[in-house]
């Protein structure tokens, strides 16, 4: 198993799908065609893929491939859509569950309250304005388990969640950002509330959205770590914001990740895939952030 890692086509299939069996040479997953499969789902995974020849056969629905590059084709631009189907059900299962609301550090100190501003030296390097500042209610810790991060509250309608940011960025062995305790952050994004377009532009990480924000997009999420895939939940959110297109944003790093993150997305907006130049959206010019969403 360890020589057909290496496999083209292996990796291929492995980027893109779960990888159910494998034997006598044939890759087995869900068929991306589940809709023709009865109940609209692919019960028993049964599409075989041959990974020498490249061959594919379902034995479920018949779909086939003479080759790879046929199959690769299908997948990237013909069937995307396929490949949410258990998405789209497990949002619809979604939209009553509840996220529990979680409290802000103890030890948290907001930048501004009631006329007085307390700013950290870090947001004036990263160029961070009041304006954003008052916007996202940022503040910081200066002892405590969030000791010298900066706090971002993370908001649907209520706090559910909130995420932190060292400020040395030599790190000194510790994580770049410590997101909420028991907090699924996994199903939020930092300015859902503020979100009122029906196009969005999607950025990994929080200082992203800042910067976007300060150069007037403010129809702008960020998803943290740049997410390959978003939950059901997240995506339930979204649709309950009606958006229509999204913009999706990420470093030059992470092409990858921004594509697998698009087949899922298409089948529920129209969607973009943006990468800068420049490398990072936080450190690109607003003439160069304006010319690519034009």
């Amino acid at each position: 198993m360890q020589g057909i890692r290496k496999n083209r086509i292996y990796r291929f299939v492995e980027k893109y799908f779960e990888i159910k069996n494998f034997c006598k040479g044939e890759l087995i997953i869900t068929c991306p065609n589940s809709k023709k499969h009865s109940g609209g789902i692919d019960v028993h995974p049964s599409f075989n893929i041959n990974v020498h020849t490249g061959k594919c056969y379902c034995h479920g629905c018949n779909l086939s491939f003479k080759n790879f590059n046929e199959f690769k084709k299908y997948i990237n631009k013909e069937e995307e859509t396929a490949l949410s189907i258990n998405d789209l059900k497990d949002v619809e299962s979604e939209v009553t569950k509840k996220l529990d609301v979680v409290n802000l550090p103890d030890e948290y100190i907001p930048c501004y309250y009631n006329g007085v501003w307390k700013i950290p030296e870090y947001l004036h390097e990263r160029k961070i304005r009041k304006r954003t500042i008052k916007k996202f209610k940022i503040g910081f810790c200066v002892k405590g388990y969030y000791k010298d991060r900066i706090i971002m509250p993370i908001k649907c309608g209520e706090l559910f969640a909130f995420t932190s940011r060292i400020m040395d960025d030599e790190y000194r062995g510790e994580d770049k950002y410590k997101h909420a305790y028991r907090s699924r952050i996994k199903d939020m994004f930092l300015n859902y509330d503020n979100i009122e377009h029906d196009e969005i532009n999607l950025v990994e990480g929080p200082f992203d959205l800042f910067r976007l924000f300060q150069f007037g997009f403010d129809n702008t999420l960020c998803s943290f770590k740049g997410r390959n895939k978003l939950s059901s939940y997240a995506l339930n959110l979204l649709l309950m914001k009606n958006v229509k297109k999204i913009n999706i944003l990420y470093d030059a790093d992470a092409v990858e990740i921004a594509e697998k993150l698009s087949i899922q997305l298409k089948a529920f907006f129209k969607i973009r895939v943006l990468i800068l130049d420049s490398g990072d959206p936080d450190v690109a010019t607003k003439n160069s952030i304006k010319k690519m969403l034009l």
